[in-house]
């Protein structure tokens, strides 16, 4: 008995799996809000920044 409501339990909750249609991904007919030179731009000055600061020398000596 057991095992027959279990079993019942799963076809029933599989049902909505099973009659969907295969998965296909979302189309898209816009472009990007953002051109890529643009981003790139900004992510190679993000980081020619954050190179300066590191190399950048303490003003703190052995005597703070």
């Amino acid at each position: 008995m057991m095992c027959g409501v279990m079993g019942l339990m799963i076809a029933v909750s599989s049902s909505p799996a099973m009659a969907q249609d295969a998965l296909r991904p979302p189309r898209t007919t816009e472009e990007p809000s953002s051109p890529k030179i643009l981003v790139y731009l900004i992510g190679v000055l993000l980081m020619a920044g954050v190179v300066f600061a590191s190399s950048l020398r303490s003003k703190r000596t052995h005597q703070d």
